[in-house]
């Protein structure tokens, strides 16, 4: 916030006695369009899909962390919000453990090994990484 305020200002201020107040007012009014549409419409879009959020989910945290702790909590409030959303949809058995959507049937079911070693610089293998009934598979 301080960054496009402290940026805005050297160039509107070079703008005014490079080119006069018509050109200084123009290139405001083009730097405050820029700043709303990239963190009202550009940061929820980009950050939704980083974190598989819809958009105003992202404006209504930002909003009520905002207004609930101030800084700290519009700073806070999406990671929260994608922490919940995430443990939400494993408590209820529709993703897995690695954010992949689970098929229909049997919620406690073991899942299905990952393709790949977990931990390959120790050697572990995909055989060790799903465990049933507190034996490794084979």
């Amino acid at each position: 916030m301080v960054g496009i305020f402290i940026g805005g200002s050297v160039a509107v201020i070079v703008a005014f006695f490079a080119q006069g107040p018509l050109v200084a007012l123009i290139i405001l009014v083009v730097l405050v369009v820029e700043d709303q549409l990239e963190a009202h419409l550009l940061q929820p879009l980009v950050v939704g899909r980083a974190v598989k959020l819809h958009p105003l989910t992202i404006v209504v945290a930002l909003t009520a962390g905002a207004v609930v702790t101030g800084f700290w909590g519009a700073l806070l409030a999406v990671p929260v919000a994608a922490t919940a959303n995430a443990a939400m949809l494993y408590l209820t058995g529709l993703e897995d453990v690695h954010g992949n959507r689970r098929v229909p049937g049997d919620r406690m079911a073991p899942m299905e090994p990952p393709t790949y070693a977990p931990l390959p610089f120790l050697g572990i293998t995909t055989h060790v990484a799903a465990v049933r009934g507190g034996r490794p598979q084979r």
